[in-house]
């Protein structure tokens, strides 16, 4: 004799409900050590196309390129001279006849001045706020 319902259930049928949701991104705030080793990263690969420059732009940025050197070797670039330095070679470059090492050099030192940049401001606003919410309670 047969039954009607089954008494076992076949378990190789499963309904599974899968929710995917994209990658976010942490706010900047929080990835200011992140910021930093990217502006370094971008520095450092900056200073290894100087054996690349031409010879009259590497001796025109030759302080530059020092004082660039000092501050991957301290490895800041965050603080205020860190940013005037790259800064000012950065102004340099765009009045030098530039080549396709020079470009890239400038392509990379951009984007250390902006990293070092966006981490410089996170940090500022991040010490007004404090002391302004220090200043109101």
């Amino acid at each position: 004799m047969y039954s009607v319902f089954p008494t076992t259930f076949p378990t190789n049928n499963t309904h599974r409900v899968v929710l995917f949701t994209p990658d976010r991104k942490a706010p900047d705030y929080k990835r200011i050590p992140e910021l930093g080793a990217d502006a370094l990263a971008a520095l450092r690969a900056a200073l290894r196309r100087v054996p690349e420059l031409s010879p009259e732009v590497a001796r025109d940025l030759s302080e530059e390129i020092v004082a660039l050197q000092v501050q991957l070797d301290q490895r800041t670039c965050i603080n205020d001279t860190a940013l005037a330095a790259l800064g000012k070679c950065g102004e340099r470059l765009t009045h030098l006849d530039r080549d396709d090492a020079a470009d890239s050099f400038a392509g990379h030192l951009s984007e250390a001045l902006t990293h070092a940049t966006r981490a410089a401001d996170l940090i500022a606003a991040h010490r007004e706020f404090t002391q302004l919410r220090w200043h109101y309670t």
